[in-house]
């Protein structure tokens, strides 16, 4: 770079010389000294500074002319190569500041390369990065959906073979109502829907589950028998028995088990055989709503007297009748 600028500046020189040549070589006519005369008498300075010999006004000789020539050149001369000088030095300032200011640009242009090079890198390693980890996003998609499947399977699998904790603990220590009577169905269900899981794949999951499932069925069948025994001890000693939904229930909840079935069934007629006959007597010694007077009263007149039995009988077996198609009429 150093050896283009002196070229440049070496050729500005020649051409300013030649520039210099050509004013130098200019003749100046009495005319152009006249000019200098005057400008001399009003400003003597200008002449003075400039260093220049104002010849006389008239005719000159060529030595004059030439010596003053002369004497006019070599200052304008000097001024022009102080000129040239000083415009060299400003150009070289001027350059100067440019030159670093290119040099800073190239400097932070070749940085930027640098960081841009180290980027494109870094883009390339973390590309392939995010390619592998989308590669292992996709294989883990798969796995969760895998998962969620497997899940709702147990999940429909365990409402289906399985009851909560709260329906275990109903059918173990809850109180005998509708929501009982439904759990142990569903526990029934459960039982009978195991036989399907042994002709598969589940042996050993369906007798585990069957086996759990009988003895829930075992415990919850035994508290409703006790139950049902003392509600029929107290229900059905009434004139008009109140029959429950529950009662009902309960009666169809043990009706496949025959010894429960008949030790339930022993207890409602000896409690029903107690209370027709504890109305029988009240009819004897006591009368009915009907007759208002008791039936031994009337004993006398045998018409009277059975023909109020029967209607009392007619009206007992039409109660009882009633209450039995409650009973199993289902």
């Amino acid at each position: 770079m150093s050896s283009v600028e002196g070229s440049a500046a070496s050729s500005r020189s020649v051409a300013i010389s030649r520039k210099v040549n050509r004013l130098l070589d200019v003749t100046v006519n009495d005319q152009f000294w006249q000019i200098l005369q005057y400008v001399s008498d009003q400003c003597p300075e200008a002449t003075v500074t400039s260093g220049a010999v104002v010849p006389t006004t008239g005719t000159s000789s060529s030595a004059s002319s030439q010596q003053s020539r002369s004497a006019t050149n070599k200052p304008i001369k000097a001024a022009l190569e102080d000129r040239v000088l000083a415009l060299h030095q400003t150009y070289l300032e001027r350059f100067s500041t440019l030159n670093n200011a290119y040099q800073h640009v190239s400097s932070v242009i070749h940085r930027m390369s640098e960081t841009s090079a180290a980027m494109e890198a870094a883009v390339a390693e973390r590309r392939a990065e995010s390619e592998e980890l989308v590669s292992s996003v996709g294989i883990l998609r798969a796995e969760l959906d895998e998962i969620h499947q497997k899940e709702a399977q147990i999940k429909r699998f365990m409402e289906q073979y399985s009851l909560t904790q709260d329906e275990t603990s109903l059918l173990r220590t809850g109180d005998i109502n509708t929501t009982f009577l439904d759990t142990l169905n569903k526990v029934r269900t459960i039982h009978s829907s195991c036989r399907d899981l042994l002709a598969s794949n589940h042996q050993q999951a369906a007798v585990e589950i069957m086996e759990s499932m009988y003895l829930l069925q075992v415990t919850a069948v035994e508290r409703l028998v006790k139950h049902l025994l003392n509600t029929v001890s107290e229900v059905m000693a009434h004139d008009l028995p109140d029959v429950t939904d529950v009662l009902i229930g309960s009666l169809r909840a043990i009706e496949d088990r025959p010894a429960q079935w008949s030790k339930v069934m022993f207890e409602v007629s000896r409690v029903r055989k107690t209370a027709v006959l504890r109305r029988f007597y009240d009819l004897l010694t006591k009368g009915s709503a009907r007759t208002g007077r008791p039936l031994e009263t009337v004993s006398g007149d045998v018409v009277r007297f059975f023909g109020d039995l029967f209607a009392w009988l007619h009206q007992c077996i039409a109660e009882e009748s009633d209450l039995l198609d409650t009973l199993y009429g289902w």
